[in-house]
């Protein structure tokens, strides 16, 4: 289905909460979204995280999309911007944790609380041996819980 409703505890009882969720396909991956409990979404706020890693594919396979939809191509840029810009085009996109908190009209502290931290695998071609080690991506996330 499209969406699933869980209840927890007895509905006659006023501590019953509801949450709500969706189910995604992501690039053949079923995803689930739920957010926490929205009995009284608008008075106590909405608190969603990402249940577990998600692979959203690359830019590349995005581009091809937006293409289907009539949307422009992103444009060529010069040498060495081009390789860059290729590489990380074709990099596999994860995204690793997200969470966004929306305070309700009850909560005092009106601050919308997000994270997001994506991981980025280079293609095996990409990838880049220094010494011993070699670089397979790069990982980087925006937040401001906890600052």
């Amino acid at each position: 289905t499209a969406s699933q409703l869980q209840t927890s505890g007895d509905l006659g009882d006023s501590s019953a909460s509801a949450t709500f969720g969706v189910v995604l396909d992501v690039n053949g991956h079923e995803v689930i979204i739920m957010a926490s409990d929205i009995s009284n979404a608008a008075e106590n706020g909405i608190d969603f995280t990402l249940p577990e890693p998600m692979d959203i594919g690359s830019i590349t396979d995005l581009m091809k999309f937006l293409q289907g939809l009539g949307l422009s191509q992103f444009p060529t840029l010069p040498s060495p911007f081009d390789s860059i810009v290729t590489v990380v085009n074709n990099a596999d996109f994860t995204v690793v944790k997200l969470h966004v908190k929306i305070p309700g009209t009850a909560t005092t502290d009106k601050t919308k609380y997000y994270t997001l931290n994506v991981k980025a695998d280079l293609q095996t071609n990409d990838q880049t041996k220094v010494g011993p080690l070699t670089v397979k991506g790069f990982v980087g996330g925006v937040t401001n819980e906890g600052t």
